[in-house]
């Protein structure tokens, strides 16, 4: 097998890898939004091994790049996927270059998804964070040091809950 039908089959095992690691993504999602911690510690499960398969298939892909690279180019580079691409001959290119661009797609839909469900679970936290201070009574108090930097301190008030106060 050639080594651009090689890197043709492998950039089609990728793509399938990201289809399903970004259906696990979208599952992650549902599951933050919906609070859901069971469902969210059942598609934890699933991605770590679907995150190690795309992660196996692009180091195979990287050497068949490197080795392409040295065919293409005479001698082993950096170069990009799309470099070497746009080296080939113009029979070549069309079907890699389709994968390339279909790759990098799921890539920045799975990177938008990512950084969804951050911002999600970092509200999450803060919010708890500020639940917890109004039950146990502590507020967050802004001050500034002689520096001039801002400092956070916690004064305790009587919690709202609390039947002493």
């Amino acid at each position: 097998m050639k080594n651009t039908d090689r890197l043709a089959d492998l950039l089609r095992q990728e793509i399938a890898a990201y289809s399903r690691l970004l259906q696990i993504e979208r599952e992650k999602e549902e599951a933050i939004t919906a609070n859901d911690s069971e469902r969210l510690l059942e598609v934890l499960a699933k991605e770590e091994p679907a995150v190690d398969e795309a992660n196996a298939l692009e180091r195979e892909i990287l050497a068949c790049r490197d080795e392409i690279a040295a065919e293409v180019l005479g001698e082993a580079s950096d170069a990009t996927l799309r470099e070497i691409i746009a080296q080939l001959q113009p029979q070549e290119p069309g079907e890699l270059e389709q994968l390339r661009v279909k790759l990098f797609g799921f890539a920045e839909e799975i990177r938008r998804i990512n950084q969804t469900n951050y911002l999600l679970l970092k509200q999450s936290v803060e919010l708890l964070d500020e639940v917890v201070s109004a039950i146990l009574g502590e507020a967050p108090c802004n001050t500034y040091e002689q520096s001039g930097r801002m400092q956070t301190n916690n004064i305790s008030r009587p919690s709202v809950l609390s039947v002493e106060a």
